[in-house]
């Protein structure tokens, strides 16, 4: 077994390099990979900053104001709260109607709240079709079908990843997916851009 290493400042350059010379997919690829492997490391706060003004600057304010909410939700002691608190004040007013909903269910992952978790972004999906927060509802829902291991679960994760891939492509959560063979693998899809 291969010990993991914990993500450094070198990372979050290397992120903001790739980003700076257009390469806006594999940068924000791996800011959101830091958040999602490593939520506890000393630089998940400026991943997640970071990755709102990638968000912002691409005009997915509902995608954006959810990075700088977990900043002001999990990380009070930040050097990068008081300009999340303004970031977050700016587009408050411009938020994605399901917002508040995945970030209710969004909560629901964290607190280990699976059921609670996969039900929220279901709904999401249901009420919200159209979101900017849909291809990240997807991902979550794939990954709690995979951690819930509910009857089919492998089927319906694939469905769910092939779904992000075909309606999604150019998203974060497809970049995310394709560069995570290890859940391509666990539920044996063959998804390609």
């Amino acid at each position: 077994m291969t010990e993991t290493v914990e993500p450094s400042d070198r990372d979050l350059q290397k992120a903001i390099r790739l980003i700076n010379e257009g390469e806006w997919q594999r940068g924000m690829g791996g800011l959101k990979s830091i958040i999602v492997n490593f939520p506890q490391c000393a630089i998940a706060d400026d991943a997640y900053y970071l990755l709102g003004l990638g968000f912002l600057e691409v005009g997915s304010n509902a995608k954006a104001a959810t990075c700088f909410q977990r900043i002001l939700e999990n990380y009070p002691s930040s050097n990068v709260h008081r300009y999340a608190t303004l970031q977050l004040e700016k587009i408050r007013n411009k938020l994605d109607p399901a917002h508040k909903l995945f970030m209710e269910a969004e909560n629901f992952f964290r607190e280990n709240k699976l059921e609670d978790a996969l039900r929220s972004f279901k709904k999401l999906l249901k009420e919200y079709p159209k979101s900017s927060l849909g291809d990240n509802a997807l991902l979550y829902a794939g990954l709690l079908f995979k951690s819930l291991e509910k009857s089919n679960y492998k089927k319906e994760a694939q469905k769910i990843f092939h779904r992000i891939i075909e309606e999604y492509p150019e998203s974060d959560s497809a970049y995310f997916l394709q560069n995570n063979p290890e859940l391509l693998d666990l539920i044996g899809a063959e998804v390609t851009p």
